[in-house]
């Protein structure tokens, strides 16, 4: 899992160049949402969200095989293609400076530093390799089940939300109001200090002044409560999941919370 962590964190790292296209140019909204990113596991990418240029609307994505960054256009045609591998971050970042003056979008917008902060990694400045193909496709396997079991969540609690990826931490996963007294958020986190391995986590925030007492939860079957200062809620290990056990403990925890 070691090896697949790693991984994680290279692609993080890469699709921060997705967050600055969106941060840059996509009209801006008060939670942030407008720099998320979406796994597309038909097309084996990581996109962004659609920008207006006078020629039409494009969109970011980073073709996770080829380790490619493209633009599309609507008909998704790539107008611009960089290839990552024997690149630095810089160097990637920097590559975008003649195309994106071509269209009339402020370079220097683009290469600002981001509003928030991301671990900085060991890697940064050393150029990309080509990614091992089982961590690979292992990668995108577990980014797929995160999208089809935030899916699952959604329809469990029978309510509209939208699947992304959130740049700063790198979550496939969702945020609603499962009821006027719970919001809940259900997701894929990378490895973090809760736990040494990537993870799925089912949290639940109070509204309309309604708070959960941590304390009286029962024990799951699947998965185990975790309950900090900074964070509360449940968690079971990404290497101790299939899809049956993640809707067992989706039941559970949704029965404790709602």
């Amino acid at each position: 899992m070691q090896v697949y962590n790693i991984l994680d964190q290279h692609i993080h790292q890469l699709c921060q160049v997705i967050a600055k296209f969106n941060r840059a140019f996509v009209p801006k909204k008060a939670d942030d949402s407008h720099t998320n990113l979406q796994f597309d596991i038909v097309g084996e990418r990581v996109v962004g969200r659609w920008v207006t240029i006078e020629k039409g609307k494009v969109i970011m994505g980073f073709h996770v095989p080829s380790q490619t960054f493209h633009l599309y256009s609507e008909n998704w045609s790539s107008l611009f293609s960089l290839e990552t591998i024997g690149k630095t971050q810089v160097e990637i970042e920097n590559a975008w400076e003649t195309t994106l003056k071509e269209w009339n979008l402020s370079f220097s917008e683009f290469i600002a530093p981001l509003h928030y902060e991301i671990p900085v990694y060991d890697f940064l400045s050393t150029p990309y390799t080509k990614f091992n193909q089982n961590d690979m496709y292992l990668w995108m396997t577990y980014r797929a089940l995160a999208s089809e079991i935030c899916y699952d969540v959604l329809n469990h609690l029978q309510v509209e939300g939208e699947i992304r990826i959130w740049p700063h931490h790198f979550d496939t996963g969702i945020y609603v109001e499962a009821t006027p007294n719970v919001g809940v958020g259900f997701g894929l986190a990378m490895k973090d200090s809760i736990l040494e391995a990537p993870y799925f986590y089912y949290s639940a925030y109070g509204l309309n002044g309604h708070s959960i007492d941590y304390t009286q939860l029962s024990s799951l079957s699947m998965g185990e409560w975790i309950v900090q200062e900074q964070w509360k809620g449940a968690v079971i290990g990404i290497d101790h999941t299939t899809r049956n056990t993640l809707h067992q403990f989706i039941k559970e925890v949704t029965e404790e919370y709602i």
